[in-house]
Formats: structure tokens, C-alpha cells, sequence
């Protein structure tokens, strides 16, 4: 696996998309230096959490809004690398 370049967060993003025999080890790696993880929805925190094999905290919980319901101000892309992990 090419490693990632951007300073930014570790992630190219014209890497495209990650094979899923690869997803485990990719976000294993990327979210390896993070001592808590949060996302969006009891599905995608479960399915996390079981691919990573540690806690992924629901932002529900804490009754943070979706990202569709958030201002302008904010892109997808810029919540998903905050979030995403």
C-alpha cells in the first residue's frame, strides 16, 4: 500500500479508493496516533469499531447535528476527515 502524503491529516485524497481487504490495515494506521475516535450513527460507529477492534463514541450521544444540517461553512469532505474518524 502507497503511503499517504498530505500534512494536513495523512490522507491523500487522489489515493482513490481504498480496496476493502485493505480497510482494516488503512484506517488502522491513519487512526492509530488518536486516543478517541467519534462518528456519526449506531451503524457506521458498530462497523467501525468492529473493523478497528476499539470504541468508536457516537456523536449522537452528545446531540450533535449531521452534517447536512450544519452551516455552509463546512464542506463533507472537511467533516469526514474530522469525524471519520
Amino acid at each position: 500500500m502507497n503511503p499517504h502524503g498530505s500534512l494536513k491529516n495523512e490522507l491523500n485524497r487522489d489515493d482513490g479508493m481504498v480496496p476493502y481487504n485493505l480497510l482494516e490495515t488503512a484506517l488502522s494506521e491513519t487512526v492509530a496516533r488518536y486516543a478517541h475516535l467519534y462518528s456519526y450513527g449506531v451503524t457506521k460507529c458498530q462497523f467501525l469499531a468492529d473493523l478497528l477492534g476499539r470504541p468508536v463514541i457516537n456523536l449522537e450521544d452528545f446531540g450533535c447535528p449531521n452534517r447536512h444540517k450544519l452551516g455552509s461553512g463546512y464542506s463533507s469532505v472537511d467533516l469526514d476527515i474530522v469525524l471519520v474518524i
